[in-house]
Formats: C-alpha cells, sequence, structure tokens
C-alpha cells in the first residue's frame, strides 16, 4: 500500500489539466498497456522481476476487450551466522515462477474535464506456476520439492485511468476479487483446490492510435 501512495505523489504533478482521455479520438483506439519492476517484494529476502505486456482495444465510447501477458518470477534465500562470523546461505531457497494470459472486459464512465477514467471490469486469467525449493529441517539432509500449477481465474474489479498532463500515456489502478480454480502436481500426486483472493493491477499504458469511420470527429 506504501508503494502505490508513493506512485500517486511521485506522478500526482502529471495529472493535472490533462484532458485527452474524454476526447473522442481516444474513446476509440488502441492502447498499449504493461510494466516492468525488479526488486524487492513485501516479503524479507525476497526478490521479484515483475512484467506485463498487453493491448486494449476501446469501442462504442464505454467498451473495451484487452488482453495482457503476465510473467512473474520470485527467488528467496535464507542465511544464517557461519561460524566464522559472517551470513552465508545455509541451503533454503525457494524460487516461484508464474505466466498467465489475462483476458478482460471494461466499461468506462468518462469525466468530462478530467484526466481521470473510471471502469468496471470482468477478467479471467489462465496459466501455471513452478515453484522449487529446500527447507533446511536438518544440517544433515536436504530434501528438495517442487510442484506445478495450472489454474484459471475469474473476477471483477473497479479501476481508474489517470491521464498524465500533455501525454498519450496514463497509470491504469484496479483493485477487485477474483475466485481461483487450481490443479496441483505434487510428486505423483494431484489436488483440486479453489478460493477466493484479492486482485489488483497497476499499469501503464499508451494511446497508439484512434480507429475511427471516415468522416467521424472532424
Amino acid at each position: 500500500m506504501k508503494r502505490i501512495v508513493l506512485f500517486f505523489l511521485v506522478l500526482s504533478p502529471f495529472f493535472a489539466t490533462s484532458q485527452f482521455e474524454t476526447k473522442a479520438d481516444y474513446l476509440h483506439g488502441v492502447m498499449l498497456r504493461g510494466k516492468i519492476y525488479a526488486g524487492p517484494t513485501a516479503s524479507e529476502n525476497q526478490f521479484g522481476l515483475l512484467w506485463t505486456l498487453g493491448g486494449e482495444v476501446r469501442f462504442f465510447k464505454h467498451h473495451s476487450i484487452g488482453v495482457d501477458w503476465v510473467s512473474f518470477r520470485n527467488s528467496y534465500e535464507q542465511e544464517s551466522l557461519s561460524p566464522m562470523g559472517y551470513y552465508e546461505n545455509n541451503g533454503t531457497y525457494n524460487v516461484k515462477i508464474r505466466k498467465y494470459a489475462l483476458i478482460d472486459y471494461r466499461f468506462y464512465f468518462p469525466v468530462s474535464g478530467t484526466p481521470v477514467m473510471p471502469y468496471i471490469n470482468v477478467l479471467c486469467k489462465m496459466g501455471n506456476q513452478n515453484e522449487w525449493f529446500n527447507d533446511d529441517v536438518d544440517p544433515d539432509i536436504i530434501i528438495p520439492y517442487s510442484y506445478s500449477t495450472k489454474f484459471k481465474e475469474y473476477g471483477f474489479a473497479i479501476g481508474s485511468h489517470f491521464g498524465f498532463k500533455k501525454t498519450r500515456m496514463g497509470a491504469d489502478i484496479s483493485l477487485g476479487v477474483i475466485r481461483a480454480y487450481r490443479s496441483i502436481r505434487y510428486g505423483q500426486q494431484y489436488v483440486q483446490d479453489s478460493d477466493w483472493k484479492p486482485h489488483m493491477r497497476v499499469n501503464l499504458y499508451f494511446n497508439l492510435f484512434r480507429v475511427r469511420k471516415r468522416g467521424q470527429w472532424n
């Protein structure tokens, strides 16, 4: 949450007075959307690499269909104090790779004269997750584990575009809830499960060009 607040504080000077979001040129058009992040995650001693890339097509002023590809890698190593007095890896590690395609439909509510464009959307995620880990339960026993998961997730969210001043770019932030269905393979065993969980997305977008009929918006 602190990172989201900081994100707004840094970019807030770019939001004011931008009106391109409500122009007809961009209510019917094609957008590129995505982000890339590499750095520490919310969990201690963990490092993550996340990138998304996709596109969105707007039509009939209020509607859009979008498709994204998302890749996330998270790694963790546990350190302990060695007899020599310095910290080193004690054999405990965790590596998680999650990749999926996201498809969503959005209904926008243009706010005239502002860079803000709220929306509601429904979404679907389909992909897989692989995880490798080793728990150092005993100094003389090292047992590596791994499992793979295929999943489908369905949900809905509310969000908004925040246009940057005098550009075709902006921030895209949404919050919602999804229902996840998973098929987990652990060795030769398969487990099926499902649950509800929160959903959050923070992206950037860029309006590539407008799509219009001949003679429209002249």
